[in-house]
């Protein structure tokens, strides 16, 4: 296995096994910052050092070399961690999605108990004109039942991963071309 895949498998796997762990010890909560920024670091991680490794081997490589060895443990790690997130939230915790949803449902329900909000969302909305509140309630609950789903949130992961990686990659190749492996000049290359 190439070593950007298995820094980006590493990274991963750290990720899942520090998530299960949380969820193990009943410290599973509706706030998921904390684990978001560990994500964010752990794909920080995996192009930072999968780069270093192959930089420190001493090939010749230009710029876009760099950032695609860069990207390799940054793409295995984003594809590796969305399949751990929809395993996590459609297999193991699944409560999270739908506690999130019985808040929304309340909030929803807030919303429909007002009639100025009503009247509002039927004028902005006229295809609402002649629902009732219940069928208020049946439209504005499916927006919410897609976004709070294993595969959107899978979905949504990979894309975000993704987009991050990337530009991870090529700023972490930058800083190490600039910086860290700076090109030796000799007196055959100046002239």
């Amino acid at each position: 296995m190439k070593t950007g895949l298995l820094i980006g498998t590493f990274a991963s796997l750290l990720w899942f096994c520090t998530k299960l762990a949380f969820f193990g010890a009943g410290f599973s909560s509706d706030s998921v910052n904390g684990f978001v920024f560990l994500n964010m670091f752990l794909g920080t991680f995996a192009v930072a050092f999968g780069l270093y490794l192959v930089k420190k081997k001493g090939l010749e490589s230009n710029i876009l070399t760099d950032i695609k060895n860069a990207m390799v443990p940054g793409v295995s790690y984003a594809v590796l961690t969305s399949i751990f997130i929809f395993l996590y939230y459609g297999k193991i915790d699944k409560s999270f999605n739908e506690r999130q949803l019985t808040k929304t449902y309340k909030q929803i329900d807030k919303i429909l108990s007002d009639s100025v909000q009503v009247k509002k969302i039927k004028t902005d909305n006229p295809q609402f004109k002649a629902y009732s509140k219940e069928q208020l309630f049946s439209e504005m609950k499916k927006s919410p039942e897609m976004f709070f789903s294993a595969e959107f949130t899978m979905t949504l992961s990979l894309l975000a991963l993704m987009v991050y990686v990337t530009l991870n990659s090529v700023l972490i190749a930058v800083v190490y071309r600039r910086f860290i492996f700076r090109p030796q000049f000799t007196e055959e290359n100046k002239g």
